[in-house]
């Protein structure tokens, strides 16, 4: 069992070291997403994009980004002006397709629409 040599002494520990270093980044992670510094970012990334002349602006993004986001009002407009102004909206998604270039909406909802 001459593999087993292997598991054992430092190898074992920079195993270990490892994984504790990797679930710590993982929880860090997490914790950020939830931060008003996180939520600033993706209110200006996605106010950075435009889309066949769309542009998107948010007001007070909240919650946990993880799984969704949040934002008091929403506004889609192009050049002729704003057409979907939207309070108190919501976006989830599926996290994990996001890391591979996809978005995988779960759901959309907003208290109030109003579309021009």
């Amino acid at each position: 069992m001459a593999w087993r040599s292997y598991l054992d002494g430092p190898w074992r520990r920079a195993g270990l070291i490892a994984g504790l270093v990797l679930l710590s980044l993982l929880i860090g992670a997490r914790i950020f997403l939830m931060t008003p510094m996180a939520h600033s970012l993706v209110e200006s990334r996605v106010e950075a994009l435009s889309v066949r002349g769309q542009t998107i602006a948010l007001d007070r993004v909240h919650g946990d980004l993880f799984s969704g986001i949040e934002a008091d009002r929403i506004r889609v407009s192009d050049a002729n002006g704003v057409w979907l102004d939207a309070t108190e909206g919501r976006v989830s998604w599926r996290i994990f397709p996001i890391l591979f270039g996809r978005l995988d909406l779960k759901e959309t909802r907003a208290a109030g629409l109003n579309i021009e």
